[in-house]
């Protein structure tokens, strides 16, 4: 049985592996890899009228979203059957992390970061509506035609059902370049963007990161 947990602090159940109605009773074990040292293993039995047992055991652990994805076996054998291993991925949900804007092209940037399940992407324009000629695909904002009306703050928002997060970045345009800042979280943050932005805005040809 496999769980998919919430990224949390909690010890929970990560997965479970079963070996039913067995006789004599199957030793049941974990082959851990990345995560031993940070999993548990919890076993229960229960012996039937038949003289068969059902042996089961679970991973526990704190969900962290470096768990997600990682490989972990199962190794069942007893007297009476072939050693088997069952393989399964631990899975974690978790809202959206770090987001980034890169730039793609000239004419285009592309908002990305790690969640489960996937993050969707929301471009819009600081204080006023996105203008209809830049184009959004997922998580890309294009620009076809560069002008200075299309210059200023844009911000990019990645989430899913457990959270979102958020990132900026000031574009100016000019007559032969683009001139893009980075920007982080938060409002405070966003403050000294459109500040540092302002004290930039004559500036062409540069490029600065926080």
């Amino acid at each position: 049985m496999d769980y998919t947990p919430l990224e949390g602090n909690e010890e929970v159940p990560l997965a479970t592996c079963t070996a039913a109605a067995s006789k004599p009773k199957a030793d049941v074990r974990w082959i851990k890899g990345s995560l031993e040292g940070k999993v548990r293993e919890e076993l229960k039995e229960t012996q039937h009228a038949n003289g068969t047992t059902t042996t089961w055991s679970t991973l526990l652990g704190k969900p962290g979203r470096e768990m997600n994805g990682q490989l972990v076996k199962c190794v069942i054998s007893s007297e009476a059957m072939k050693e088997e291993i069952l393989e399964t991925n631990i899975q974690v949900h978790y809202s959206p992390g770090e987001v980034k804007v890169t730039e793609r092209s000239t004419d285009s940037f592309e908002c990305e970061t790690e969640a489960n399940p996937n993050a969707t992407f929301t471009w819009t324009r600081a204080g006023q509506s996105l203008p209809e000629s830049i184009r959004v695909e997922g998580g890309v904002l294009q620009f076809p035609s560069k002008n200075n009306d299309l210059s200023g703050l844009y911000q990019c928002e990645a989430g899913n059902r457990f959270g979102s997060t958020t990132s900026y970045v000031f574009v100016r345009f000019s007559s032969e370049s683009c001139v893009f800042y980075w920007v982080l979280f938060g409002l405070f943050v966003l403050l000294v963007a459109v500040v540092v932005g302002l004290m930039y805005f004559g500036r062409s040809g540069k490029f600065s990161e926080w």
